[in-house]
């Protein structure tokens, strides 16, 4: 098991949350393994807070091209200077003692994607399982 601190930069979720979360995870975790702590941890204090999604992975993942929506802001550090590229590469294990920061609408990038209907996302999410 090893620990990290993630931060989830939008106010309905960091209402529910706080403004960091320390979580301990499995050693082989990666980034979706960790949104799915995430969302396991919101629905247990009520629920996702935005209900055009029905979660955050749901929010933030497009399953069908095993990516982040080009508007999602992902970074991943152990230190300063020393970042991890989990945006291209989702199935990266992560390091003991990360940082990750997760922004839901970057604001500085200009492209959108809309995200998946829930049920397309679960079918494409099924295929990664």
């Amino acid at each position: 098991m090893k620990r990290l601190i993630i931060s989830v930069n939008e106010g309905s979720i960091t209402r529910v949350l706080g403004a960091w979360l320390d979580l301990v995870i499995e050693d082989e975790a990666n980034i979706l393994d960790i949104i799915i702590k995430v969302d396991e941890i919101i629905n247990s204090k009520g629920g996702f807070p935005l209900s055009e999604h029905k979660g955050l992975l749901h929010m933030l993942y497009n399953p069908v091209t095993d990516r982040f929506y080009k508007q999602v802001g992902v970074h991943a550090y152990t230190e300063p200077g020393k970042f991890y590229n989990v945006r291209d590469n989702v199935r990266q294990v992560l390091p003991d003692g990360a940082t990750i920061i997760l922004i839901p609408d970057a604001g500085c990038i200009g492209e959108w994607e809309e995200v998946l209907e829930y049920k397309e996302f679960c079918k494409g999410l099924s295929k990664h399982s």
